[in-house]
């Protein structure tokens, strides 16, 4: 092994780590649901145009509806053949 290669290990270990939990706060519906309701107040306090929260709304609304299907997809029982 190489001189580089503990510290390789290391960092693509920091690179795992930094995946998992993206894919976590990605895949967390309440915290979605969180950012939807505070963007919605936002828009009412007129902080931001209809075009950013329609857009911002949509990409949400969009993630919300994948968590729902995995979770769907996950507790649905296994085919049998």
């Amino acid at each position: 092994m190489g001189p580089l290669s503990t510290p390789m290990r290391g960092l693509l270990r920091l690179f795992e780590v930094i995946i998992e939990r993206a894919q976590e706060e990605y895949c967390d519906k309440e915290a979605v649901a969180a950012e939807l309701m505070d963007l919605h107040k936002r828009f009412e306090a007129g902080c931001l145009t209809e075009e950013m929260f329609e857009q911002r709304e949509g990409e949400l609304v969009r993630r919300l509806e994948e968590i729902q299907q995995r979770e769907a997809a996950s507790q649905a029982p296994p085919n049998r053949a």
